[in-house]
């Protein structure tokens, strides 16, 4: 975990001191040193924290014989392989460090080196031969890579937006097109965009290469998905030891340090197994691990505490409870993000998560984010059932999520109109096969799907008939509400993006994905590396990076990511058990309580709580902040949604949306405050 940044002009003039200007803007990066390499007009910079074995012996920016020039933020996680195909050894210490091995990469495949890197990673490489810049982002976006390219002119890049703006070329203007999307949160599962909150500033893509010069920017995606090389697993018992010997790994490459680590315990199943995979490593070592968990005891929908306790007990675990602060300068992570805050947890719990963490020495911080959706939850197999023709099977499914699962506790109350709870949650997966039917135009398919609904679930034809009718209405009740400006979802924008629908409707559409025919793999492919999960990452990479601590998280591993992609679905879900696999394969790691535990807590009341202990009064602050906000949302609309988020039941649709949007309004003032931009969207 380090930071990098540069600039190349193409016209020949000097870097001056721009570099240094650049490395001060984002030195908290650079707590163990910062180097230069400058040539007249090429300049490149290191701020180096140290977290492997390998950084300590870091000597960047690194020139190699040919007078390339290679600064990177990264922590190579095929080592071992790599060097062996390389036939490297070690120059000038006893270790053959990170960058070396990406210098050496490029040196032997050129543009095609990222088809050979795994790990997290953010690199660039100048070569004089070409004279052009190259560069890197992993495969998931751990690490962040910025740049502004001016044509003819030149090309600058960094860690954090903030040091490109150290450049006087670089304008500081509000990219209009990313306030809608946020406002409204509508990145969730679409593609990530490289496009930022600045105008002409952009994010390189994870998995992207991207080539510089004086005539332009190209960029290029880089993963091959080579799904084939699972083709010798046969059996339940061969993909569960795939499973574990992959898992076990990116816990390992993760924790390969000499300095403290650390990570959440939330009682929940993926923290619990990253901590007790990397429990085992560190005993051999005779090094604790640091478990943090919030202490969300007065709100009992959210308290842990009965399972954390149970990890608590675990030999060689050194745990802390982390109490919210009410933190009035929210825009500490904007301001270094150079973004809104996206989380409402982020500030009040992360922040003095890594001030406690690093107090105890950690430097490597594990996170289970994303495990829910990389460890897919075999949704699939529901849909695939009804496809397939398999009534009696889905029937069995459904029933297994009924009484193993915890529907019943999470979701007391349903439509009485259906005679069972059973039917009232196939419904949802019924209704997509219904739809499809009536697409293709297939008569007899449908009625035959009628009469299933009238035989496993006692759903009579008229009131499959009413839902799908009132479903369909609702969607284009939703249409002509957008169109004609009533009181949508999307009201709490300013009026003019509602004459802006290509924006506001705009779909994110995947442009990168490998080449693979099967959909299902596809879209599971999309989900684990779509726009949502690549914010909530850059949110998470910052709250560690102002702390000195580097956040790592086990489950966005290249490898696992590919893995889970080929799981069958009787092991993603199977005998009422969600991501089955997994807690088969940390059997004898994991106790057991929390390895077959199918319930989750509930934060959104407990967040809720949070913002507005925190912003005891958000209409008012809205209102105070009427003139920075007017040109992006309805200010009176989102003073009436703050009022009405205060008390609304967030188990409804409405009320989850008022209260999301509140704060998105919110964290935009503070950020628009902070970073004193007041230019009018043109």
């Amino acid at each position: 975990m380090s930071g990098i940044c540069g600039i190349i002009y193409f016209d020949d003039k000097p870097v001056a001191d721009k570099l240094e200007e650049m490395a001060q803007r984002i030195s908290h990066r650079g707590l163990d040193g910062i180097t230069y390499y400058k040539n007249r007009q090429v300049g490149l910079a290191h701020l180096m924290r140290q977290v492997t074995y390998e950084s300590i012996h870091e000597k960047q920016p690194l020139k190699s014989q040919s007078g390339c020039v290679c600064v990177a933020d990264a922590r190579i996680d095929n080592r071992n392989e790599l060097i062996a195909q390389l036939d490297l050894k070690p120059s000038y210490c006893p270790v053959i460090t990170d960058s070396e091995l990406i210098m050496a990469a490029y040196e032997r495949w050129g543009d095609d080196c990222l088809y050979h890197l795994i790990g997290d990673f953010a690199f660039a490489i100048w070569d004089p031969r070409r004279q052009k810049l190259v560069a890197a982002r992993d495969h998931s976006g751990i690490r962040p890579f910025y740049y502004y390219f001016k044509p003819g002119k030149f090309i600058a890049f960094a860690s954090e937006i903030q040091a490109l703006f150290a450049v006087p070329e670089v304008p500081k203007k509000i990219n209009d097109e990313k306030i809608v999307p946020y406002v409204l949160w509508l990145t969730d599962f679409r593609a990530h965009q490289a496009s930022t909150f600045y105008q002409g500033i952009f994010n390189l893509k994870p998995a992207h290469w991207l080539v510089a010069d004086s005539s332009g920017v190209s960029t290029k995606f880089c993963w091959d998905l080579n799904l084939e090389r699972f083709s010798h697993l046969k059996t339940d018992e061969d993909f569960v030891a795939a499973h574990r010997e992959i898992f076990n790994e990116a816990v390992n490459c993760r924790i390969r340090t000499s300095f403290g680590v650390g990570g959440d315990i939330s009682g929940g199943l993926d923290s619990s197994s990253i901590a007790c995979a990397a429990l085992q490593t560190l005993q051999e070592r005779q090094k604790p691990y640091w478990g943090y968990s919030w202490d969300c005891s007065n709100d009992k929908d959210a308290d842990e505490r009965e399972f954390i306790d149970i990890m608590v007990g675990v030999k060689g675990l050194n745990h802390q409870y982390i109490r919210p602060t009410q933190v009035k300068e929210m825009s500490v992570e904007g301001y270094y993000n150079n973004r809104p805050d996206y989380f409402i947890a982020d500030v009040n719990h992360y922040l003095p998560t890594m001030k406690a963490a690093h107090k105890n020495g950690v430097r490597t911080y594990l996170t289970g984010v994303e495990g829910d959706t990389v460890l897919s939850y075999g949704k699939e197999t529901f849909s695939a059932l009804l496809m397939e023709g398999k009534w009696d099977a889905f029937r069995t499914h459904i029933e297994h999520i009924l009484y193993t699962g915890t529907f019943r506790k999470n979701i007391p109350k349903y439509d009485r109109n259906f005679k069972s709870q059973a039917a009232f949650i196939a419904f949802p997966y019924i209704y997509k096969v219904l739809i499809r039917a009536l697409r293709m135009g297939h008569l007899w398919a449908l009625l035959r799907h009628f009469k299933h609904c009238k035989r496993y679930f006692n759903i009579p034809p008229s009131l499959v008939s009413v839902y799908v009718g009132r479903k369909i209405y609702t969607k284009l009740l939703k249409l002509r509400n957008r169109y004609w400006n009533k009181e949508t979802f999307f009201s709490i924008l300013h009026d003019r993006y509602n004459e802006q629908s290509p924006i506001i409707l705009k779909e994110f559409h995947f442009e990168d994905i490998p080449r693979e025919d099967n959909a299902d793999v596809i879209a599971h492919f999309k989900q684990a590396t779509s726009g949502g999960i690549i914010d909530s990452l850059v949110s998470y990479h910052t709250s560690g990076i102002l702390n000195g601590i580097e956040m790592a998280h086990p489950f966005m591993d290249k490898r696992l990511i590919e893995f889970s992609l080929i799981v069958p679905n009787h092991l993603q879900f199977g005998d009422g058990v969600t991501r089955k696999i997994h807690r088969l394969a940390v059997s004898g790691q994991v106790p057991d309580a929390i390895r077959w535990r199918l319930d989750k807590a509930n934060f959104t009341p407990y967040t809720r709580r949070c913002f507005y202990e925190t912003f005891t009064d958000p209409k008012a602050f809205i209102q105070e902040n009427r003139n920075i906000l007017s040109p992006y949302v309805n200010v009176d609309m989102s003073m009436k949604y703050a009022e009405y988020a205060r008390t609304a039941d967030l188990n409804s649709k409405k009320g989850y949306d008022a209260f999301y949007q509140t704060v998105r309004v919110v964290y935009l003032a503070i950020w628009l405050n902070q970073n004193q931009i007041n230019n009018k969207p043109t």
